[in-house]
């Protein structure tokens, strides 16, 4: 039996209804998800750094891909992990204000910081940091700077902060807090150190027209296995150690100007224009160990205002082909040129050894001059003594060197192996690209062996694995990966940032643009059938 036209809308209404609430499910279904709210992308979720920073929230983390960067300040006051792609062609370029001062009738100009790090736990890597003027500033505690080009300045103001493995044309600087670490950088044309703080770390550097310095009311310093050339040497002040670095080609090698209990051992000193070591004030230093060799004085001892005992030691130094071996200025002190059991190496020294006990049988003299500061100023020629003389350069590279517990604590494996180059990683694939919902194998290689490997997904904390990797179940957007590992001698080798997107699959969406057509029909039909029927009505 036929229907009636009124019933046949109905049905057919009814039906185009039944496919529309069928189709509905599929397309929210496959509605792109929003990005991890852990991990922010610049440019794709915010124009510029400055933008990603004001919208993040402490735990993010803000991936910046490749490109020119120009903002003007960075303030950071969340708890964030900011990453560079690439850090060679990952470029901000900052402009900070100059602001203005006044310190007593005197008015000052200068740059505001480009970078305020106030927060703790800030990371900052990947990236090459350009600014006009101004400095890095990190207040907060456990600061992380690694692996950057940076060309301003570094103020650490907080504790356990590290600035690693970064090439630096500016300096860094620890102030006020404790346990600064800074290391494994390449330092060209400036200075690291510390004006104040306890337990700050230097070790591994390359510095090259620069220096390193403990100085101000900083105290307990280690400075470890540096190299420098072509600069101004090392600085220590009190209860610091000084160990294991190499000095060559500049004004002078080591230097304690005004510090107490301070310990300089293992050192390479070469071709200095200035002194190798010095020893201007201060007490209870000790020197040992040095090799000392073809500078233009060998060790300078000055005292200019103290009347105190000084007890400075020195002992199993190679004293080599110095221009002048010695220089001795200052008033009457106390210091010794031996242990005690043995003194020295004097390559100028001229005495014998009849006994074959390793030890000249006459002292080794060094002049030096006493200043009276009475009137008239009078100048006397004074003698001291190195009393055990070596007759043979003491092996000084064969010293074990017992680090304070300060020095080492949470630093493992940092002294042990004079290799200091990290591994290759080179990623095969996942690449920079977009791939479908599914399985990804990620395959790579590492230049050497390895005592772990990890891989960092979105910022987030590392996974060991064992080499190769498959991911399942990614969410659909952006997200990059990071492979890292460490090689035998605790050196961490980083690969290249890969950036790619997780997109649905292109049968999925065929299936959505037939059931979005399908449904567009069906309301065309609805009203093609409303309107015809209001026709014959």
């Amino acid at each position: 039996m036929a229907l009636s036209p009124k019933l046949a809308v109905k049905k057919k209404a009814a039906l185009v209804l039944l496919l529309v609430s069928l189709m509905a499910p599929c397309i929210l279904k496959i509605q792109p998800s929003k990005a991890d709210p852990l991990t922010i992308i610049v440019p794709d979720d915010y124009a510029t750094i400055a933008a990603a920073i004001g919208n993040a929230i402490d735990g993010d983390t803000i991936f910046v891909k490749t490109g020119i960067y120009e903002e003007e300040t960075l303030e950071i006051s969340k708890t964030l992990f900011i990453i560079g792609q690439d850090v060679e062609n990952t470029v901000v370029n900052l402009h900070p204000p100059l602001v203005t001062s006044t310190i007593f009738t005197q008015t000052f100009t200068s740059y505001a910081n480009p970078i305020n790090i106030k927060a703790d736990d800030v990371k900052l890597s990947g990236l090459t940091i350009n600014s006009e003027g101004g400095e890095i500033s990190a207040t907060g505690n456990r600061t992380q700077i690694t692996g950057n080009i940076l060309n301003t300045g570094v103020h650490l103001r907080g504790s356990y902060q590290n600035v690693s493995k970064n090439n630096l044309t500016a300096g860094v600087t620890c102030s006020v807090g404790v346990y600064g670490n800074v290391y494994k950088n390449n330092v060209v044309n400036s200075s690291i150190g510390c004006d104040s703080g306890s337990y700050n770390r230097f070790f591994a550097n390359n510095v090259l027209g620069g220096g390193i310095s403990s100085g101000g009311t900083s105290s307990n310093n280690l400075i470890y296995g540096n190299t420098i050339k072509n600069g101004a040497g090392i600085w220590a002040c009190y209860g610091d150690v000084v160990a294991k670095n190499t000095v060559i080609d500049s004004e002078m090698g080591v230097s304690v100007d005004w510090g107490f209990n301070n310990i300089i051992c293992g050192n390479i000193i070469a071709n200095n224009r200035g002194a190798g070591l010095t020893k201007l004030e201060g007490s209870n230093n000790t020197f040992y160990a040095n090799y000392v060799v073809n500078n233009s004085v060998g060790v300078e001892i000055g005292v200019y205002s103290s009347l105190e005992p000084l007890n400075t030691t020195f002992y199993h130094n190679d004293f080599v082909k110095n221009i002048q071996q010695t220089k001795v200025i200052g008033l009457d002190h106390s210091d010794y040129w031996d242990n005690g059991e043995e003194g020295n190496y004097w390559s100028n020294y001229t005495g014998s050894d009849a006994n074959h006990d390793g030890l000249g049988d006459s002292p080794y003299v060094i002049f030096g001059e006493r200043h009276m500061y009475d009137y008239p100023y009078t100048t006397y020629v004074e003698s001291y003594e190195d009393l055990y003389p070596l007759m043979t350069p003491f092996n000084c590279s064969s010293i074990t060197i017992k680090l304070p517990e300060w020095a080492t604590s949470q630093l493992p494996n940092l002294f042990t192996s004079p290799d200091i180059t990290p591994p290759t990683i080179s990623i095969i694939s996942i690449e920079n690209m977009s791939y479908p919902i599914g399985n990804l194998s990620l395959t790579f290689t590492v230049s050497e062996p390895t005592s772990w490997i990890g891989y960092s997904l979105d910022g987030q904390e590392n996974i060991t694995v064992a080499g190769n990797a498959v991911f399942s179940g990614l969410f659909m957007g952006s997200h990059y990966l990071t492979v890292y590992a460490n090689d035998t001698a605790g050196n961490t080798g980083i690969s290249e940032t890969i950036c790619f997107r997780i997109e649905t699959p292109l049968p999925t969406t065929l299936v959505v643009a037939v059931a979005i057509l399908a449904c567009v029909f069906g309301f065309g039909l609805i009203v093609n059938l409303l309107t015809s029927k209001k026709k014959k009505q």
